[in-house]
């Protein structure tokens, strides 16, 4: 449960800081903002990683994982 908390945060923290470049083109105005943006990014990667996993299954295969890393 911690290691989810501090992953959550230091997401929020790096999207922070990001948004302070102003060259890269991504506006946050409030951290509680960059908090709501990593929960979506976490869940975006949670169930759009497995499908992509699963659908890049016969590259791997063909492949014999040298491109995969998990």
């Amino acid at each position: 449960m911690w290691g989810l908390l501090i992953t959550w945060i230091v997401t929020s923290v790096s999207l922070f800081i990001v948004s302070r470049l102003s060259f890269l083109g991504v506006e946050i105005d409030k951290f509680t903002t960059a908090l709501w943006a990593a929960i979506v990014f976490g869940l975006l990667n949670a169930t759009l990683g497995a499908v992509l996993k699963f659908f890049t299954f016969p590259f791997i295969f063909l492949t014999f994982g040298l491109f995969a890393h998990y």
